[in-house]
């Protein structure tokens, strides 16, 4: 005899039971799993408008750099044009050349140094509008630079160009020098042994509204070919930058 497959009424009441288990049981998971998505949706919103902030500050940071360069590189294409006045006999458009210098500044501790610019920029235009990091550096408070003049000279003064504060993004000038020591040589073989000796002289940046200070030389040096700057002190940098110097003086004629 064959058995009904009906379910029992105890079948359908333990089936019943079970449904509405799961039923309940599948509410809060619901629930939890929403609150899921939408913290990972937050989370992954967040990321991308933290991303999107740091490519435009690294873009504006790139732009702000590429200006710079562009305005440094039209003031190194134009250092053969020549200043305005009596003639700079340290210019490199009068024919002067960097014999010597200090090593450039490369590193700063662990991390490249921002400004590499060769020696030479010192001699380039005077009377050109500076630019934070249109200079030479070297590591320290003491570095020198010899410059082979256009022609030998009585040199009568020299002036150090600085750029100007409100360009500087450091207003207090830690970098700038404090102290000049200048020498003279009437030729490369005498150097630096026959040596005329003009001394030193102070470098103030906040001494004057245009950051340029002249200097008189009372020493009389005939038949100059040769000046070497040499740095003794700055303002507390660990490196020191300098940017124009300008030297003015009456030719002479070697014997």
């Amino acid at each position: 005899m064959y058995k009904s497959s009906t379910p029992s009424q105890s079948d359908r009441e333990d089936q019943k039971t079970i449904a509405v288990t799961e039923t309940e049981l599948s509410k809060p998971t619901r629930s939890i799993l929403w609150h899921f998505l939408y913290v990972c949706s937050l989370f992954v919103l967040a990321m991308f408008y933290t991303q999107m902030i740091r490519l435009r500050t690294s873009h504006n940071e790139m732009a702000d750099l590429i200006r710079a360069k562009q305005l440094l590189e039209l003031q190194m294409s134009n250092e053969t044009l020549p200043d305005e006045g009596p003639k700079n006999y340290i210019s490199l458009a009068a024919g002067a050349q960097v014999l010597d210098h200090s090593p450039t500044l490369e590193r700063l501790g662990s991390s490249p140094a921002l400004v590499q610019n060769s020696a030479s920029i010192v001699s380039t235009s005077f009377d050109q509008e500076l630019i934070a990091g249109s200079c030479w550096a070297f590591e320290g408070n003491r570095g020198y630079l010899t410059v082979n003049l256009s022609e030998p000279i009585m040199p009568t003064s020299f002036a150090y160009k600085h750029v100007h504060q409100s360009m500087n993004p450091d207003p207090a000038a830690s970098s700038a020098p404090r102290l000049f020591h200048v020498t003279a040589y009437k030729s490369y073989e005498d150097y630096p042994v026959n040596a005329c000796i003009y001394g030193y002289f102070h470098f103030n940046p906040r001494e004057s509204d245009d950051s340029v200070q002249k200097y008189d030389l009372f020493t009389t040096c005939h038949d100059v070919r040769i000046l070497e700057f040499s740095v003794t002190a700055n303002y507390g940098a660990p490196y020191t930058c300098l940017y124009r110097l300008r030297v003015f003086g009456e030719p002479t004629t070697t014997s």
